[in-house]
């Protein structure tokens, strides 16, 4: 038979049981574990507004992807999948709205505010045990996993594709500094000035280089002085220029208009604008 200290703690686990159940349950409060934020088809959404401390960020779909407004460039496709991500998102606990004060979780006012086509989505803060956070959607207030921390003080610039080589385009003709690449009528690639001693493997690993390189991060040009300029010309007419601001420190990208550096590290200057550089070298995969 157990003793009183054995009966003094199987009481206190069973204490700190209910305890701990009706901290996670918190009465009044709904409970489920297969209930989604909201039930908005992802595949269906046209078009997607955030408002945050820094304004207003306009996405909407375009040709299978997603681009923005301002800038009128193609925006990352991995943080587009991370908005709509957001809408089937589980939902941990559900209030209802008028059981609680907004003010008290930071809804009133929201710290970020998302609109899907007519839907809305305002964004408080986070609760102190499982750092989840509040979001109302309707007239019901949800916890989830906090994963759009990065868009509470997120520009347009954070948005926009890393990509050098706008996905779905065809170059046609790239002029780096020192020399300029062609398409020839049978799909390969002549350079100019002449280099017979330079493969035409090497030319396509140059281009397919440039087709799949990704900056590590975009953000507005703070300005300084440019070593340089690259231009795309791609099949449609279009093109691209980018100035070039190549440091020991830096290799940064400067599209002009509308002013904004692609940071891109180093390693990649050798990569991306000499034909001897990294002969051997295979190019990132396409993503």
């Amino acid at each position: 038979m157990p003793g009183p200290r054995s009966l003094v703690n199987v009481v206190l686990l069973l204490l700190v049981a209910a305890l701990a159940a009706l901290v996670y349950l918190r009465p009044g409060t709904q409970t489920a574990d297969s209930t989604s934020l909201t039930r908005l088809d992802p595949a269906q959404v046209q078009s997607i507004r955030i408002d945050n401390d820094r304004g207003r960020i306009e996405l909407v779909r375009h040709d299978g992807g997603w681009q923005l407004r301002e800038p009128d460039l193609p925006a990352d496709a991995f943080q587009a999948k991370i908005l709509l991500n957001l809408l089937n998102q589980p939902s941990q606990r559900q209030y209802p709205l008028a059981e609680i004060d907004p003010a008290d979780i930071g809804l009133d006012p929201p710290q970020l505010v998302l609109h899907y086509d007519d839907a809305e989505l305002r964004l408080g803060g986070t609760e102190p045990l499982q750092d989840l956070r509040y979001v109302q959607y309707g007239d019901t207030v949800h916890l989830i996993e906090d994963r759009v921390l990065n868009l509470l003080g997120a520009g347009a610039s954070d948005l926009v594709s890393r990509r050098l080589v706008p996905a779905g385009t065809e170059l046609q003709r790239l002029a780096l500094p020192e020399f300029t690449l062609a398409r020839t009528d049978t799909g390969g690639w002549a350079v100019k000035p002449d280099r017979p001693d330079i493969s035409a493997d090497r030319l396509q690993r140059l281009v397919d280089t440039w087709r799949t390189t990704q900056a590590l991060w975009v953000g507005e040009d703070k300005g300084g002085p440019l070593q340089g300029e690259v231009e795309l010309t791609f099949a449609d007419g279009e093109r691209i220029r980018y100035g070039i601001r190549r440091s020991e420190a830096d290799f940064v990208l400067v599209r002009e208009k509308p002013g904004l550096a692609y940071h891109l590290g180093t390693q990649q200057a050798g990569r991306l604008l000499e034909l001897d550089a990294g002969k051997d070298a295979n190019p990132a995969p396409e993503p």
